[in-house]
């Protein structure tokens, strides 16, 4: 499972355009590096991920309130407190990598190459693939549309917040240009995962 923190942005619009972008230039470093000589390029072809969008929002004003590990990687980042007011969108994207034998190291250095903060950890030995899936719809997709605050406190996004969300949504392409989809080269049968989820009901949108 790989989490990617892009950046922090004033209007959600932002966090799309960058997703956007991000996505074009991962494409694209793929598939030069399934070309390119003297480059692994068998295990860049068997490389896979597939994932989506999560926008999380805060208040600049609210910034102390934040866990101090969201403070410290928000810092990291290149967001100023002091100067900043109103929203701030964090562009994040969650998914489900197939590092196969280019190992984490490599795919984590790959991330890191387009994305400032990268997590990269193995599945829970606990739970199958289609329940790893499901965690990351539940990062993804957002379910109630919160601020999480220090001690587990939390707060909803304001009306406004709200609306521009929808808004941008709206004028975008869609939910479904928020993901990404990388197939291993020559894979052409649905995955495991599609297979699967294909046949549940739809995930409801609470707004």
């Amino acid at each position: 499972m790989a989490t990617l923190i892009l950046g922090l942005v004033p209007r959600p619009e932002d966090a799309f355009d960058q997703f956007w972008a991000w996505r074009r230039s991962l494409g694209n470093a793929i598939d030069y590096r399934r070309r390119a000589a003297g480059i692994d390029r068998a295990g860049w072809r068997g490389f896979g991920a597939a994932g989506s969008l999560e926008l999380d929002q805060f208040e600049a004003e609210e910034f102390l309130r934040l866990g101090t590990n969201k403070q410290a990687q928000y810092r990291a980042l290149g967001f100023e407190p002091e100067r900043a007011w109103g929203p701030q969108w964090v562009t994040t994207v969650h998914a489900l990598v197939h590092v196969g034998t280019l190992g984490d190291d490599t795919v984590r250095t790959f991330f890191q190459g387009a994305a400032p903060v990268v997590h990269l950890q193995g599945l829970r030995e606990d739970k199958d693939f289609i329940e790893s899936a499901e965690d990351i719809l539940g990062y993804a997709a957002k379910v109630s549309i919160v601020t999480t605050l220090s001690g587990g406190e939390t707060r909803p996004w304001s009306p406004d917040a709200i609306a521009s969300y929808v808004a941008a949504t709206m004028q975008s392409h869609g939910r479904q240009g928020f993901k990404v989809l990388i197939r291993p080269k020559g894979s052409r049968k649905k995955s495991t995962v599609e297979s699967a989820l294909s046949y549940l009901a739809p995930m409801p949108v609470i707004i």
